[in-house]
């Protein structure tokens, strides 16, 4: 179990084919340094019952797809992934894994958590500033043509 990824134990447990990524992607800056936080204890969990996702939807990231949960807890020494299980934004609780519908806790020395998730927050963080996604570009450009127009109509017609 030592240094073997979690996603690598997620597939073995699984009793379904799990088709998920993990939470920390380039593809996605803004929810990835969302995510992270989360994480880090540092905002609320992104389900009702305060579990935070750890694999989601590779397509869209939606929590209604379907998600990897845990609930997380911070000891002096360690930060431990409990419960982990299958979950969405709409059910009531999670659903366990593996054939016995138990997946083991995971647990991280906190120092050694704390100082990689922190680190790769430091590398996003600039990448954020700013950052819009195409349909966020195409909807304020939209938006600003509109608002362009309305200035030249009322212009013309002496309108205030």
């Amino acid at each position: 179990m030592a240094g073997e990824s979690v996603s690598t134990m997620l597939v073995e447990r699984a009793p379904a084919a799990l088709d998920l990524v993990g939470v920390i992607q380039e593809a996605w800056p803004i929810e990835t340094v969302a995510a992270i936080k989360r994480l880090l204890g540092d905002a609320p969990g992104d389900l009702p019952d305060g579990r935070v996702s750890l694999y989601v939807c590779p397509e869209c990231g939606d929590l209604g797809c379907g998600a990897v949960t845990a609930r997380l807890t911070f000891d002096a020494d360690v930060v431990t992934w409990q419960a982990i299980g299958h979950q969405t934004d709409y059910a009531e609780a999670a659903s366990g894994l593996g054939d016995d519908g138990m997946f083991y806790d995971l647990a991280f020395d906190r120092a050694s958590y704390e100082h990689v998730l922190r680190q790769e927050m430091i590398r996003l963080e600039p990448s954020i500033e700013g950052f819009e996604y195409p349909y966020q570009r195409e909807r304020r450009e939209r938006r600003e043509r509109w608002e362009r127009r309305t200035r030249v109509v009322r212009r013309m017609f002496c309108l205030r």
